[in-house]
């Protein structure tokens, strides 16, 4: 996650869709710098990411996940990016974030946010940032 309300949206749709093999972890804000620390990215080896960025208008929410995304695969670990853009809120104005979808979705959204927010546990993505 990108920052402190997203990783609180992590954990509340972790446990509404039940899925204890979740472990949310949250970089604090894109301006806290590309590199991620070495102990962080040993702690994440061969594990299975995906990174929730903002769609910021400028893309720099993007542009700071592919970064880390990068470093994660270099260390083994199978990323991808969860993409918001094709997300709605029930007043028609577009999702932009995590937290965004926990104010409420359209009806479509909703189905799909619950279909595809988390990987399924066996699911192995090749990294395509």
């Amino acid at each position: 996650m990108e920052g402190g309300p997203d990783y609180l949206a992590a954990l509340h749709f972790a446990h509404e869709l039940e899925r204890w093999d979740v472990l949310p972890v949250t970089m604090l804000g894109r301006g806290t710098g590309a590199k991620m620390d070495p102990g962080a990215l040993e702690l994440m080896r061969g594990r299975r990411v995906r990174i929730y960025p903002h769609a910021d208008a400028d893309g720099g929410g993007v542009k700071s996940a592919r970064k880390w995304a990068l470093q994660l695969a270099e260390v083994g670990c199978a990323v991808d990016l969860f993409d918001f853009n094709l997300l709605r809120r029930t007043d028609g104005m577009p999702v932009k974030d995590l937290n965004d979808c926990t104010t409420g979705l359209d009806e479509e959204s909703t189905a799909g946010l619950r279909e595809g927010l988390f990987p399924k546990p066996d699911l192995v993505v090749h990294p395509s940032f």
